[in-house]
């Protein structure tokens, strides 16, 4: 899913199918999306799912991720 880096300014990631996953994921910082990038590839060529439907389950994981990092300790 992710674009190779390149040094036309083009960007680095392919954008999500769905608008909502897109919104999300623009908010995220570089680990969260690569993150991202990687549990939806993942999901999409190891699991066989449809593109939109990998993107909708690693959104679904890097949220929960970021949640269990803003819990305190304890």
């Amino acid at each position: 899913m992710a674009a190779a880096d390149n040094t036309q300014g083009e960007p680095r990631y392919v954008q999500p199918l769905d608008a909502t996953v897109a919104r999300a994921v623009a908010q995220f910082d570089e680990g969260d999306r690569e993150a991202f990038e990687e549990r939806a590839a993942i999901f999409e060529y190891d699991g066989g799912l449809p593109r939109h439907e990998a993107e909708r389950r690693a959104l679904a994981l890097v949220r929960a991720e970021q949640q269990r990092r803003a819990r305190p300790p304890g």
